[in-house]
């Protein structure tokens, strides 16, 4: 960051839709429904040669479509698609074994996800915001008002923000369950 160097190109077949990171792995997807898992240590060691083997930890896979959004916690990875299907994965236990902890159907597919420790919130391509319990993934929230599909979402323990390709910005209350 310092210097504005670059470090390491992780090269894909098609293009890159999705990716996240922390300090033990980055974890990208492209056009394909697998996920690559990346090694972030080696990644930002010069010495480590770009197309060495072990920079690629694993491949994730389960999902049905692209990828469009994925998130790391301290405990888990979730990782969401364009057929709607969200997976939840023990961090520690994927990076060797691979197990899904849970799996989410949603109505419609899924552009983009936020993950709290309460909530799971994702933008459908329906044009609608659902939000999950994350312990029970029982849907506790429909939120309607864009009329374009939602490509990006954050939150807050009180706010949902929303953008979609309808050029709009919507703030939405999570206590009151409406636009602000």
């Amino acid at each position: 960051v310092q210097s504005g160097k670059l470090i390491r190109v992780l090269t894909h077949s098609s293009d890159v839709r999705s990716v996240t990171f922390n300090s033990d792995v980055i974890i990208t997807g492209d056009d394909y429904p697998d996920l690559f898992v990346w090694d972030t240590q080696k990644c930002l060691d010069p010495d480590v040669e770009d197309g060495a083997s072990d920079l690629l930890l694993r491949t994730f896979t389960g999902h049905n479509g692209m990828v469009h959004s994925m998130q790391c916690t301290p405990t888990s990875v979730l990782t969401s698609d364009v057929t709607g299907l969200i997976i939840e994965r023990d961090f520690w236990c994927s990076l060797e074994e691979g197990p899904s902890l849970r799996i989410r159907r949603c109505s419609e597919g899924v552009n983009c996800m936020k993950v709290d420790d309460t909530s799971i919130a994702c933008g459908l391509l329906n044009k609608c915001v659902h939000v999950y319990d994350r312990k029970t993934l029982k849907l506790n929230l429909e939120l309607y008002g864009h009329t374009d599909h939602i490509w990006c979402i954050d939150m807050n323990s009180k706010y949902i923000c929303t953008g979609s390709w309808d050029a709009s910005v919507i703030v939405w209350s999570r206590k009151k369950k409406k636009k602000v």
